[in-house]
């Protein structure tokens, strides 16, 4: 696995991996996601996040990859063989 992906775990992000799972697999992602956020504040957080910086969650991901230096295909990669 990557370094990085495994460092997420190390960190306690693998709750966050699991609910990942779960919106993958969802038929209806924006109701999903409301009741996330109502659940989960930091839900809530990340979806305020990215209303304020333009409602384009892929476009706000790719750029923060960019500015940081990160290749947004490799996380990309990892999160699909999960």
């Amino acid at each position: 696995m990557n370094p990085i992906i495994n460092q997420m775990f190390a960190n306690g992000l693998g709750g966050f991996f699991d609910m990942f799972r779960i919106v993958k697999s969802s038929q209806n992602k924006d109701a999903l996601m409301q009741s996330l956020a109502q659940r989960n504040p930091q839900v809530g957080q990340i979806l305020n996040f990215i209303q304020r910086n333009g409602g384009d969650a892929k476009q706000l991901y790719y750029s923060s990859c960019q500015q940081n230096g990160v290749d947004p295909n490799l996380i990309i990669n990892q999160l699909r063989n999960i």
